[in-house]
């Protein structure tokens, strides 16, 4: 029975091939949807209230002629990690900017996790939503780090912020930059990521490289202020909570991670965490 249904899979693949046209065993392949044209303006400089600007990159509909909606992401992982994202909604008719957060790829200034994001988000919307290819509305998209300054700006009442699209936001004081007052090995590893004005993509994604730093910490019983000190990356936050408290040590060190000094003094994580709390207690979200 089992060559018998061979016999006549194979007369099937026959008859099939019979219908085809001479010279070609299968058919054509489907011709490639020709994408929409997008328009790309680099470089653009967007004025903080502070005198810092923040670098953009502009994807807009080619032709359009009219106004458009404009979403907004503002990230810590160089503009170019969302390119694919810019590009889809730019052919569906928005225009999506692309911002470096502050001291980040092309951005001026000096990146402070948690420090900026509200007073930067509000005036990038407001500055989006005065240009002539924008129609006033404005919304905000992202996840994780990208999730989390959508609610930071969110707070500031930008007038043109339309919506906000989070997922996966961070929240701080409950989830980053520790839990119940313990910090993560983890923020170090994310901290490098976010370290100069690079991606360091390949550095943070290194997995046995990070494996191998933390099990140097853990099975030696190492405290984790050491562990910027094992990893090569001083950050000055994790040992002393100052800027230049150990300045002997921060100049001999591999690398200086510039920007954390303010993020979290290591003895007052509790009392940071209620007043960054209480700075999103009244925000009231609808059904």
């Amino acid at each position: 029975m089992g060559r018998d249904w061979i016999r006549g899979l194979h007369g099937a693949s026959v008859l099939f091939l019979s219908f085809a046209p001479r010279g070609r065993a299968q058919p054509d392949a489907p011709t490639p949807e020709v994408l929409k044209a997008v328009d790309l303006v680099w470089g653009v400089k967007i004025p903080m209230r502070d005198g810092m600007h923040l670098n953009a990159t502009l994807y807009k509909p080619t032709g359009m002629t009219a106004s458009l909606p404009v979403i907004l992401t503002l990230t810590p992982y160089i503009a170019d990690s969302y390119h694919n994202r810019a590009f889809y909604f730019a052919r569906d008719g928005y225009v999506f900017a692309l911002v470096d957060m502050r001291g980040r790829g092309n951005s001026e200034g000096r990146f402070e996790p948690l420090v900026h994001d509200a007073h930067d988000g509000h005036d990038d919307v407001e500055w989006l939503a005065k240009q002539t290819w924008c129609d006033g509305q404005v919304a905000m998209w992202g996840g994780s780090y990208a999730g989390f300054n959508q609610w930071a700006t969110v707070k500031e009442f930008p007038p043109h912020l339309k919506t906000i699209v989070p997922v996966a936001a961070a929240f701080p004081a409950v989830d980053i930059p520790f839990f119940k007052n313990i910090f993560y090995s983890y923020e170090v590893q994310w901290l490098t990521f976010t370290s100069g004005v690079t991606s360091n993509a390949n550095l943070f994604g290194e997995a046995p490289f990070w494996i191998s730093c933390f099990r140097e910490m853990y099975p030696n019983h190492r405290p984790f202020k050491d562990l910027d000190t094992i990893v090569g990356n001083h950050l000055s936050s994790i040992g002393a909570g100052e800027r230049g408290a150990r300045p002997v040590e921060a100049t001999t060190r591999a690398h200086q991670l510039d920007g954390h000094s303010r993020w979290i003094p290591p003895d007052r994580g509790i009392e940071w965490a209620a007043g960054f709390m209480h700075e999103f207690a009244w925000l009231e979200i609808a059904p």
